[in-house]
């Protein structure tokens, strides 16, 4: 391997390469979830035209938090700053013809696929606030074509017949290090911390 030496006085410092080159390189954020990464937030009146109420959940520090724009129920997307995203919705009224436990079973449904036969679907977790899901896609001959990958929805209700939903599960966007942004370890990280500290006020 190449050398280079510098010297300054009597110090000598030898230096791959490699090294040199890599200085200069800007470091990807990390995949991994750190907790004191993240602070509580209150996401009421971050997009003035959205009527959401006081609610607080905790969040990455440097996440960028804006309107979505893409969905057709008005909310915010919370973009991490390694691309990763979550879409935090306020449902109003919506439980005034049906419970959380039907709107939680319809969602598992979409997401799921059960109606999918040839992928590979392994729930992580599931209880009454929601459900963490892992899915492998598979050819017709049941070979694996890629890592699997989880995803989650978070539900918690007000005091009334509204709800919140926190979730990644149509997340159809590119982030770095996929494979463990999404892995399942991840994946549960992110819901311990969204399900140990969101709460409306």
């Amino acid at each position: 391997m190449a050398t280079l030496i510098s010297c300054t006085g009597s110090e000598v410092k030898n230096e791959s390469k490699e090294e040199v080159v890599n200085k200069d390189k800007p470091v990807a954020p990390a995949a991994g979830v750190n907790e004191a990464d993240w602070e509580l937030k209150e996401i009421s009146g971050i997009v003035k035209e959205l009527e959401i109420p006081a609610f607080s959940v905790k969040l990455p520090k440097a996440a960028k938090i804006e309107k979505d724009t893409e969905s057709l129920t008005p909310g915010l997307l919370v973009t991490f700053p390694n691309k990763y995203e979550l879409r935090i919705q306020f449902k109003e009224h919506a439980l005034m013809s049906q419970d959380l436990a039907k709107v939680i079973a319809d969602s598992k449904k979409v997401d799921t696929g059960t109606e999918d036969t040839q992928n590979k679907v392994k729930m992580v977790t599931e209880n009454a606030n929601g459900y963490i899901f892992t899915k492998t896609f598979t050819d017709a001959s049941g070979k694996d074509l890629d890592e699997p990958v989880s995803h989650f929805s978070y539900y918690i209700k007000d005091k009334g017949d509204s709800y919140i939903v926190i979730d990644d599960s149509r997340y159809s966007g590119i982030v770095n290090n996929e494979g463990e942004v999404f892995s399942e370890a991840n994946t549960k990280k992110i819901w311990d911390i969204i399900a140990g500290s969101a709460a409306f006020k």
